[in-house]
Protein backbone atom coordinates (compact mmCIF):
# COMPACT_ATOMS: atom_id res chain seq x y z
CA UNK A 1 0.00 0.00 0.00
CA UNK A 2 2.76 2.37 0.66
CA UNK A 3 3.87 2.04 -2.88
CA UNK A 4 0.50 3.23 -4.16
CA UNK A 5 0.66 6.30 -1.99
CA UNK A 6 4.05 7.22 -3.32
CA UNK A 7 2.83 7.05 -6.90
CA UNK A 8 -0.18 9.15 -6.08
CA UNK A 9 1.98 11.74 -4.40
CA UNK A 10 4.20 12.08 -7.46
CA UNK A 11 1.30 12.72 -9.78
CA UNK A 12 -0.12 15.38 -7.53
CA UNK A 13 3.20 17.20 -7.42
CA UNK A 14 3.49 17.18 -11.21
CA UNK A 15 0.00 18.55 -11.61
CA UNK A 16 0.79 21.35 -9.18
CA UNK A 17 3.96 22.23 -11.09
CA UNK A 18 2.06 22.36 -14.36
CA UNK A 19 -0.55 24.63 -12.88
CA UNK A 20 2.15 26.93 -11.53
CA UNK A 21 3.89 27.13 -14.90
CA UNK A 22 0.75 28.06 -16.83
CA UNK A 23 -0.17 30.77 -14.36
CA UNK A 24 3.27 32.35 -14.76
CA UNK A 25 2.83 32.60 -18.55
CA UNK A 26 -0.53 34.33 -18.34
CA UNK A 27 0.74 36.97 -15.96
CA UNK A 28 2.54 38.80 -18.82
CA UNK A 29 1.18 42.28 -19.52
CA UNK A 30 -1.70 42.15 -21.97
CA UNK A 31 -2.32 44.75 -24.64
CA UNK A 32 -5.37 46.82 -24.16
CA UNK A 33 -8.12 47.08 -26.71
CA UNK A 34 -7.10 50.66 -27.43
CA UNK A 35 -3.50 49.58 -28.21
CA UNK A 36 -4.79 46.93 -30.58
CA UNK A 37 -7.07 49.45 -32.30
CA UNK A 38 -4.12 51.83 -32.78
CA UNK A 39 -2.00 49.06 -34.28
CA UNK A 40 -4.85 48.06 -36.58
CA UNK A 41 -5.33 51.67 -37.73
CA UNK A 42 -1.58 52.00 -38.47
CA UNK A 43 -1.57 48.73 -40.38
CA UNK A 44 -4.59 49.87 -42.42
CA UNK A 45 -2.90 53.20 -43.15
CA UNK A 46 0.28 51.46 -44.36
CA UNK A 47 -1.78 49.09 -46.50
CA UNK A 48 -3.65 52.04 -48.05
CA UNK A 49 -0.35 53.83 -48.81
CA UNK A 50 1.03 50.70 -50.47
CA UNK A 51 -2.13 50.37 -52.55
CA UNK A 52 -1.85 53.98 -53.75
CA UNK A 53 1.83 53.47 -54.64
CA UNK A 54 1.03 50.30 -56.56
CA UNK A 55 -1.72 52.06 -58.52
CA UNK A 56 0.65 54.91 -59.43
CA UNK A 57 3.31 52.45 -60.55
CA UNK A 58 0.77 50.61 -62.72
CA UNK A 59 -0.30 53.88 -64.35
CA UNK A 60 3.31 54.81 -65.08
CA UNK A 61 3.97 51.37 -66.53
CA UNK A 62 0.92 51.63 -68.79
CA UNK A 63 2.01 55.09 -69.99
CA UNK A 64 5.52 53.81 -70.69
CA UNK A 65 4.08 50.96 -72.75
CA UNK A 66 2.00 53.38 -74.75
CA UNK A 67 5.04 55.48 -75.61
CA UNK A 68 7.10 52.45 -76.67
CA UNK A 69 4.55 50.85 -78.96
CA UNK A 70 4.33 52.55 -82.33
CA UNK A 71 0.88 53.62 -83.38
CA UNK A 72 1.43 53.19 -87.10
CA UNK A 73 -1.59 52.40 -89.14
CA UNK A 74 -1.34 50.14 -92.14
CA UNK A 75 -1.46 53.16 -94.44
CA UNK A 76 1.37 54.82 -92.53
CA UNK A 77 3.52 51.69 -92.72
CA UNK A 78 2.93 51.44 -96.47
CA UNK A 79 3.76 55.13 -96.91
CA UNK A 80 7.06 54.64 -95.02
CA UNK A 81 7.94 51.61 -97.18
CA UNK A 82 7.09 53.47 -100.39
CA UNK A 83 9.29 56.38 -99.31
CA UNK A 84 12.07 53.85 -98.53
CA UNK A 85 12.38 55.03 -94.95
CA UNK A 86 14.10 52.09 -93.29
CA UNK A 87 16.21 53.45 -90.47
CA UNK A 88 14.59 53.63 -87.04
CA UNK A 89 16.02 57.11 -86.55
CA UNK A 90 14.31 58.29 -89.74
CA UNK A 91 11.00 56.67 -88.80
CA UNK A 92 11.11 58.48 -85.45
CA UNK A 93 11.85 61.73 -87.29
CA UNK A 94 8.84 61.24 -89.58
CA UNK A 95 6.57 60.40 -86.63
CA UNK A 96 7.75 63.45 -84.67
CA UNK A 97 7.31 65.66 -87.73
CA UNK A 98 3.75 64.40 -88.25
CA UNK A 99 2.85 64.90 -84.58
CA UNK A 100 4.37 68.38 -84.54
CA UNK A 101 2.51 69.45 -87.66
CA UNK A 102 -0.66 67.56 -86.70
CA UNK A 103 -0.76 65.68 -90.00
CA UNK A 104 -0.63 62.05 -91.05
CA UNK A 105 2.64 60.29 -91.77
CA UNK A 106 1.78 60.02 -95.46
CA UNK A 107 1.27 63.81 -95.61
CA UNK A 108 4.47 64.41 -93.64
CA UNK A 109 6.44 62.32 -96.15
CA UNK A 110 5.24 64.65 -98.92
CA UNK A 111 6.69 67.68 -97.11
CA UNK A 112 9.74 69.15 -98.85
CA UNK A 113 11.33 70.12 -95.53
CA UNK A 114 11.10 66.60 -94.15
CA UNK A 115 12.40 65.14 -97.41
CA UNK A 116 15.44 67.43 -97.14
CA UNK A 117 16.09 66.41 -93.53
CA UNK A 118 15.83 62.71 -94.41
CA UNK A 119 18.15 63.14 -97.40
CA UNK A 120 20.76 64.88 -95.27
CA UNK A 121 20.63 62.11 -92.69
CA UNK A 122 20.85 59.47 -95.42
CA UNK A 123 23.91 61.21 -96.92
CA UNK A 124 25.61 61.42 -93.53
CA UNK A 125 25.10 57.70 -92.94
CA UNK A 126 26.41 56.91 -96.42
CA UNK A 127 29.47 59.09 -95.90
CA UNK A 128 30.16 57.53 -92.52
CA UNK A 129 29.98 54.06 -94.02
CA UNK A 130 32.21 54.98 -96.95
CA UNK A 131 34.79 56.72 -94.79
CA UNK A 132 37.14 54.48 -92.93
CA UNK A 133 36.99 55.97 -89.46
CA UNK A 134 39.07 53.21 -87.90
CA UNK A 135 42.81 53.35 -87.63
CA UNK A 136 43.61 50.62 -90.11
CA UNK A 137 47.26 49.84 -90.45
CA UNK A 138 48.58 49.73 -93.93
CA UNK A 139 50.82 46.79 -94.58
CA UNK A 140 54.29 47.94 -95.54
CA UNK A 141 55.30 47.19 -99.06
CA UNK A 142 58.01 44.63 -99.50
CA UNK A 143 61.16 46.64 -99.90
CA UNK A 144 64.29 45.28 -101.43
CA UNK A 145 67.45 45.15 -99.32
CA UNK A 146 68.88 47.99 -101.39
CA UNK A 147 65.83 50.19 -100.73
CA UNK A 148 66.01 49.49 -97.00
CA UNK A 149 69.71 50.37 -97.05
CA UNK A 150 69.13 53.65 -98.90
CA UNK A 151 66.29 54.61 -96.53
CA UNK A 152 68.46 53.91 -93.49
CA UNK A 153 71.33 55.87 -95.04
CA UNK A 154 69.12 58.92 -95.82
CA UNK A 155 67.02 59.19 -92.66
CA UNK A 156 68.97 57.14 -90.16
CA UNK A 157 65.91 55.04 -89.44
CA UNK A 158 66.38 51.38 -88.80
CA UNK A 159 63.64 48.92 -89.70
CA UNK A 160 61.29 47.67 -87.00
CA UNK A 161 60.72 44.13 -88.18
CA UNK A 162 63.32 41.39 -87.82
CA UNK A 163 62.98 40.48 -91.47
CA UNK A 164 63.70 44.02 -92.63
CA UNK A 165 66.60 44.24 -90.18
CA UNK A 166 68.16 41.12 -91.75
CA UNK A 167 67.67 42.66 -95.18
CA UNK A 168 69.47 45.81 -94.01
CA UNK A 169 72.40 43.85 -92.61
CA UNK A 170 72.72 41.84 -95.83
CA UNK A 171 72.56 45.04 -97.88
CA UNK A 172 75.32 46.63 -95.80
CA UNK A 173 77.50 43.52 -96.17
CA UNK A 174 76.87 43.43 -99.93
CA UNK A 175 77.71 47.16 -100.21
CA UNK A 176 81.01 46.68 -98.40
CA UNK A 177 81.94 43.67 -100.53
CA UNK A 178 81.25 45.52 -103.74
CA UNK A 179 83.49 48.47 -102.66
CA UNK A 180 86.56 46.27 -102.03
Amino acid sequence: MEENNVVADTTETTAEEVVLETTEETTEPQETVEDLKEKLAKANEVAQNQKVRAEKAEKLAKNAQRVETPNLSTKDAIALMDAKVKEEEDIDEVENWAKYKGISIAQALKSDELKAVLNIKREKRGTAQATNTGSARHSPSNLTPEQIFQKAKRSGEVPESDEDMKKLVNAVIDARRSHK
